[in-house]
């Protein structure tokens, strides 16, 4: 009688064939699907910047001045007959100043800060001017601040508001600078800058700098902040031709200018220091030359940590200056005027031929170009309060609608080093966030990477020994019984949630760190020594005594471990007091500049080391366990002993297992996140000392995504390490599974 097959096993024998594939093609579908979401959720961040015409609006009189009006893309401007608005068919509507009627404007300039524009009148008030659009839609002029001067006969003018809401204003006319504010009890005031020829000027935000571009090329800076007395602070050098327009950076940190040449150049305000050598020699401190018995001002750039205590070199306060720190693409024509956002670092100049180009003073490089029609020199420029618009008067008035959403992100942003402002130079920093509005976002990517990688490198440097010893010593000398719940005692390890290794690394474990540091060094100094005396004691043993029969080992790493403890007990007083002065992390701050930071690098290692052993463990495991037994039986016949045989037979043969071993726990270190975020400080910095914290790419998007505003600068570099991250393990593991196949051919044949 024919065999009957079994209908039911036939079935499921169907259905798992097509289930089977089924799922591998969906793991893999989901995989390709997270990659396409990371990139298409990144790739905005490199798109262009674009720009469209918005409007063309032709004006009887020459413009003064352009606006935008608050909370609405539409401009505003500026002549002699008063504040106008586009209306119907591109005619102008005049727009309504409160108490400022029958008054004939003389010059105007925006004030981007307080989003307002200033306008002198001719008949001496100088009032600050803000239009904005109401809730119902209508459109109309506020007066936020009025100052009586005595001015009025028009020039170019320079605007700000103080911190207590009043209004600053320099007039130049005639190449001659005058300071109009409040002086006090005094009242209002104006002071003449006593400089002649001078071409272009620009306030602060806060009305207390001046810059001042002289005709011949020399920047001069002073302190208004008493308008009654200006005073005169460091003349920066002349550049290769006199500068057309000045103006200060968002946050008065950076000075721009850009010269008759089409250069355009900034100027960055940095804390200073004063060495002084009290030494009968010259001395040099960071390729700084400070002459016997003299002094010299430079740039603050962590000298102190390269200063003796006690030695001929003093440090003292420098105050702050403004030094040259970047230049920018240059113009096709000479300059015309400059304006900076009220929102970013972006800025953008306008030349005698009517273009106007964009730039980020961050990252250096220019933004957008915009051609002019006809070549027609501009007069007046402003953005808009939101920075999506520009504004400029020529023969006409012209606006742009820009999309520009990551003027701050570029290749250069996140890869090369970028000169901040108050820094002293180029740095790699990351700083997504700050307490103020003017502060640039830092989105080097370089201290994440450099995090991710000493938190992997000390979790490897701790895990990977433990591991291995553990698996060999399991696979190949420790007792069946021994084995059978070694093994799976470890692995289980795995099970353990990151949160909680966490948890118990930065609340208990760091403190004991903190308190006992110099015992711990100690220890793992005398391990190696203290281990081998006591393997080289128990090898000595007759057989009767135990000798190193399999499950002694035990008893000679526990004895090793406890002699170990006992003696850096013992020993941590005096090697303290005998090396380090007394106090180890003292002696770590003065002797090496480095701060002891209680989660850091070490305390990482500690900790993610030990999430990693499992996963390490179990493969290496595996690998040694599975060499074939013909060829350790061989090794023995041959007279090796059980270590000879697992030094030349089995780790050859097992090294592609160990191989993929280290690299999944890499992978793994690399991309742990709970473990990091509590135990390594989150301190974003390019440091490998192991006693300093640390942020990785992981830690990074943990914390800050939540913050993190949707589909802004912020959110879009966090998904962007997402892709590296996910590009990395990618890379990990095809380098595992190459260097794998590699290694079983070389050791195939043994």
């Amino acid at each position: 009688m024919a065999h009957q097959p079994n209908l039911k096993a036939v079935v499921i024998d169907r259905v798992a064939a097509k289930l089977i594939p089924a799922g591998g093609i969906l793991i893999v579908a989901c995989v390709l699907g997270i990659l396409v979401f990371l990139f298409t959720v990144a790739v905005p961040l490199f798109i262009p910047a674009r720009a469209s015409a918005a409007a063309s609006i032709a004006s009887d009189w020459p413009c003064l001045g352009v606006d935008f009006v608050e909370g609405a893309p539409a401009p505003w401007w500026v002549t002699r007959e008063g504040a106008w608005l586009p209306g119907a068919d591109e005619k102008a509507e005049r727009i309504a100043l409160p108490g400022l009627a029958g008054a004939v404007p003389a010059a105007a300039v925006q004030v981007p800060t307080a989003r307002a524009t200033g306008i002198l009148f001719t008949d001496g008030r100088f009032a600050l001017v803000r239009v904005e659009k109401a809730p119902g839609g209508a459109i109309a002029g506020a007066v936020l601040d009025v100052l009586e001067t005595a001015q009025g006969a028009g020039g170019r003018v320079a605007a700000a508001r103080d911190s207590e809401g009043h209004a600053r204003l320099a007039v130049l006319r005639d190449g001659k600078v005058s300071i109009c504010g409040l002086a006090g009890l005094a009242g209002s005031a104006d002071t003449a800058i006593p400089t002649p020829g001078i071409a272009a000027i620009a306030l602060s935000s806060s009305g207390h700098t001046l810059a001042a571009a002289l005709e011949n090329g020399e920047l001069q800076l002073w302190n208004v902040e008493d308008v009654s007395e200006p005073g005169l602070m460091p003349t920066l050098p002349a550049g290769p031709a006199p500068w057309a327009a000045v103006a200060f950076l968002l946050g008065d940190e950076t000075l721009l200018a850009a010269d008759s040449r089409g250069s355009v150049a900034g100027w960055m305000r940095v804390r200073h220091i004063t060495i002084t050598n009290s030494g009968g020699s010259a001395a040099s401190v960071l390729g700084d030359s400070i002459p016997a018995g003299g002094s010299v001002v430079v740039p603050d750039r962590d000298h102190a940590k390269h200063v003796v205590r006690g030695g001929a070199l003093t440090i003292g306060p420098g105050g702050h200056r403004f030094i040259s720190s970047r230049s920018f693409p240059p113009l096709p024509a000479p300059a015309a005027c400059i304006a900076v956002s009220g929102r970013n670092k972006s800025f953008a100049v306008a030349d005698v031929l009517g273009g106007v180009s964009t730039y980020h003073a961050t990252t250096g490089r220019r933004t957008l170009r915009i051609e002019a029609s006809a070549p027609r020199p501009t007069s007046s420029l402003a953005f808009d309060a939101a920075g999506t618009g520009i504004a400029a008067w020529s023969d006409r008035l012209r606006t742009w609608s820009i999309r520009d959403p990551h003027p701050d992100v570029s290749a250069s942003a996140l890869l090369a080093p970028l000169w901040y402002e108050s820094y002293a130079g180029p740095e790699f920093v990351w700083q997504s966030s700050s307490g103020t509005q003017d502060s640039e976002p830092k989105y080097s990517l370089w201290p994440l990477f450099a995090g991710t990688l000493k938190g992997t490198l000390y979790a490897l440097l701790f895990s990977v020994p433990v591991a291995f010893a553990a698996a060999i010593y399991v696979a190949r000398f420790a007792h069946p019984r021994l084995r059978s719940w070694a093994k799976p005692s470890i692995e289980l390890m795995a099970g353990i949630p990151s949160v909680v290794v966490g948890m118990i690394a930065a609340l208990w474990l760091a403190p004991v760190l903190e308190r006992s540091l110099c015992t711990v060094l100690v220890g793992v100094v005398l391990l190696p020594p203290v281990f081998l005396g006591v393997v080289a004691g128990f090898a000595r043993l007759p057989a009767t005594a135990g000798g190193l029969r399999p499950g002694v080992e035990l008893a000679g790493a526990a004895l090793s471990l406890a002699v170990t403890l006992l003696l850096a007990f013992a020993l941590d007083g005096p090697v303290e007091r005998m090396l380090f002065r007394g106090d180890f992390r003292q002696w770590l701050f003065e002797a090496l500049h480095v701060q002891y930071d209680i989660r850091n690098g070490f305390l990482v290692g500690v900790a993610l080391g030990f999430a990693v052993i499992p996963v390490i463990f179990t493969i290496a495991e595996d690998a040694v366990a599975n060499v074939p037994a013909s060829m350790t039986s061989a090794a023995v016949a041959l007279g090796a002993t059980r270590w000879q045989t697992v030094r030349h037979v089995v780790l050859p043969a097992a090294a592609s297992g160990l191989f993929a071993a280290v690299v999944l726990g890499l992978g793994r270190a690399a991309g742990e996140t709970m473990i990091v975020v509590m135990a390594a400080g989150n301190t974003p910095i390019l440091d490998p000392a192991p006693w300093n914290g640390m942020r990785t790419l992981s830690a990074a998007m943990a914390i800050e995504i939540p913050e993190a505003p949707v589909d802004g600068s912020l959110y879009r570099v966090l998904f962007l390490t997402g892709l590296l991250l996910f590009a990395f393990t990618a890379v990990l593991n095809t380098i595992a599974e190459i260097v794998g196949t590699r290694l079983r051919r070389k050791y195939g044949r043994i």
